[in-house]
């Protein structure tokens, strides 16, 4: 079964938008960031943020089965704003497709609107669109509290 959907997560984070950016482009920071915490075994990372690049990850919870996602970076400005064209899956079979904006805009006071929209095309009932928002936000705020913190 195929279904389309969308979300979008409005955020405002503790970073400047200079620092996400960093966290985003260094590969050794982004895959701190992306999967610094236990449990998860990457395979390969390979990340080319900039206009025309290409990221490529494998990755796996404990045991389980090796999860992919390829990530084209169609438009980039850094420090405002990417968009993307991403796959995932597993066991090279793709799960979902999505389109994603993201900008970044500056508050103030070191800390910087964070503006994600998504759309989907789910192929399988492994996951949702809210499952995938709720996973984006975590991971995002936890980028802000890290680039705050110095902590990458």
């Amino acid at each position: 079964m195929t279904e389309h959907q969308s979300f979008e997560i409005d955020l405002i984070i503790p970073a400047s938008p200079e620092q996400i950016f960093d966290v985003m482009t260094d590969s050794a920071k982004k895959q701190k960031w992306l999967f610094g915490s236990g449990g998860i075994e990457v395979v390969s990372f390979n990340s080319d943020l900039r206009t025309g690049g290409v990221e490529r990850v494998e990755f796996r919870f404990g045991d389980g089965a090796v999860i992919f996602a390829e990530t084209h970076y169609k438009e980039v400005v850094p420090c405002q704003s990417i968009r993307t064209v991403y796959s995932m899956g597993e066991n090279g079979v793709d799960d979902s497709i999505s389109h994603t904006y993201l900008t970044l805009t500056p508050i103030g006071d070191g800390t910087t609107r964070l503006l994600h929209q998504e759309i989907i095309i789910l192929r399988s009932q492994k996951t949702t669109a809210e499952q995938r928002a709720d996973t984006m936000r975590y991971s995002y705020v936890t980028l802000g509290t890290m680039a705050q913190n110095n902590v990458l």
